[in-house]
């Protein structure tokens, strides 16, 4: 495969789609993070901190984070995809592509399936990236307060 591209492109056919990898990544990123943050601060009491969340709250905030990251990111992970499948070179991939798109309706085409399995995704990766953070404020800065446990209650439990 590696030489079939370099055959029929050369060095720029490693980086068809580039761009549009690029855009997907901004907008979906900063819809993510964006949702995380403060789906975790509207969650978070007045006297906790964000930190202190417990499973089923940061699990549903990776959730929510998730869908907010594809709805608007999806469409250009579609485009990527067709522009990287295209014969027509690098640059002609994207006048290809954008000319067979029909309707919006294309451009969302397999959404469900993968939101279903970002939901998932997200929210259990969520959850344990925020128990390695603790694992790791405990053993590298243990005089900074933590809550033992991400099982103990918090805003959803009450």
């Amino acid at each position: 495969m590696v030489r079939e591209i370099w055959k029929k492109n050369g060095f720029k056919g490693f980086y068809r789609g580039l761009w549009a990898t690029m855009a997907r990544e901004s907008v979906g990123s900063a819809a993510f993070f964006g949702t995380y943050e403060l789906t975790r601060g509207l969650l978070t009491p007045a006297d906790k901190r964000k930190e202190d969340l417990n499973v089923v709250a940061t699990m549903a905030v990776g959730a929510l984070s998730s869908v907010t990251m594809l709805l608007p990111s999806y469409p250009m992970d579609v485009i990527k995809s067709r522009v990287q499948m295209s014969e027509k070179g690098v640059n002609g991939g994207y006048r290809a592509v954008w000319n067979t798109i029909g309707s919006l309706r294309t451009l969302y085409s397999g959404l469900w399936p993968t939101l279903a399995k970002s939901v998932l995704v997200s929210g259990m990766f969520l959850f344990a990236a925020e128990i390695t953070k603790r694992f790791l404020s405990k053993l590298f800065a243990p005089n900074r307060p933590t809550v033992d446990s991400p099982f103990e209650s918090g805003p959803l439990d009450e």
